[in-house]
């Protein structure tokens, strides 16, 4: 399947992302990387000692694959704005099968240690699969994976192929210096584990949110301002036959045990649609995967459709403005 231009959208009253707000927003060129049978979208965001990177899921489609076959590639940002993917390097997972996937990359540096949290899976000739898989990896410098770890905890399984049921969207983060999971919104969950990723700590909030557009669901990493944390989040309503339209929004939570959530966007920051880059069969997305907090503005990175990697610029005041504060 190759992308092109975008059908008619006949009943689609919704504006392209590029138009629904007056922050700037746009869709990533990546120039050179790009080929034809080749999407890139759902892209992670983190900054290193060597700069900002745009990590990416890259889907190449092949006619005996349902869905493609998904890796992931770190492109260094550059050019005058920041935004420019540089050259990519594709992350070198220790594969032990020839279609095994990589997907919805996240990730977060702390330490001198870059870790990579994607979902894992293989797609088999006979239509059968082995189900979403959440993997946590350290990589180097170069984006060689050097430390895999398969975290048991929910439905996930201490190997591919050994999960209890699907699990997508864990949100990793580091506080205290230690590493954490933030499961789902509600209730609230963030789990505590040690260096070898076992669980240490369960902690989960009842709190409801005021948050009409579907369930809420991961996400950007957790990012520290002042007293609280900041992830952009995802939810999706039926549009239509089986499809899905997306919504992204965002919650704070307290930078301190028992994590609750303080505050929320009541009203979507973007609704994904049919006048972006689009092809028949998909569902309309925006699907946050990173952001940076840099000069008070919020760089989120978000998958387009299935099909491209877009960015959003928000003030932080302005984020702040759109949010209901719920209370310590």
């Amino acid at each position: 399947m190759i992308a092109v231009d975008p059908p008619i959208a006949v009943n689609d009253k919704v504006p392209s992302i590029l138009q629904q707000t007056d922050w700037e927003c746009g869709i990533f060129d990546f120039r050179r990387g790009e080929h034809p049978q080749t999407d890139y979208f759902n892209c992670g965001l983190v900054s290193r000692p060597d700069g900002n990177w745009l990590m990416v899921r890259r889907s190449v489609w092949k006619d005996r694959l349902i869905f493609g076959m998904n890796d992931i590639v770190a492109f260094r940002l550059g050019g005058p704005n920041g935004l420019v993917p540089q050259i990519g390097y594709k992350v070198r997972f220790l594969n032990t099968n020839t279609n095994e996937q990589y997907e919805d990359p996240r990730v977060i540096y702390h330490n001198g240690k870059t870790y990579v949290a994607c979902c894992n899976f293989v797609w088999y000739r006979i239509k059968k699969w082995t189900g979403a898989h959440q993997i946590l990896v350290v990589c180097d410098d170069k984006w060689d994976v050097k430390q895999r770890f398969d975290p048991l905890y929910g439905k996930n399984g201490k190997g591919l192929g050994l999960n209890t049921g699907h699990e997508k969207n864990w949100l990793w983060f580091f506080h205290d210096d230690k590493l954490q999971l933030l499961y789902e919104a509600q209730p609230h969950t963030v789990v505590e584990f040690d260096s070898y990723v076992r669980v240490v700590t369960v902690r989960r909030t009842e709190r409801k949110l005021p948050w009409a557009y579907g369930e809420i669901r991961g996400g950007t990493p957790p990012f520290r301002v002042g007293s609280e944390y900041f992830t952009f989040f995802h939810s999706s309503l039926p549009w239509t036959a089986k499809f899905r339209r997306y919504f992204m929004g965002a919650y704070a939570f307290e930078a301190r045990p028992p994590f609750s959530v303080t505050r929320i966007t009541q009203e979507p920051l973007l609704i994904g649609s049919q006048h972006d880059y689009w092809v028949d069969k998909k569902p309309l997305v925006v699907f946050p995967c990173g952001s940076l907090l840099r000069d008070n503005s919020w760089l989120v990175t978000l998958g387009v459709n299935d099909l491209k990697c877009g960015w959003i610029d928000i003030p932080h005041k302005d984020l702040l403005k759109r949010m209901t504060w719920l209370g310590a």
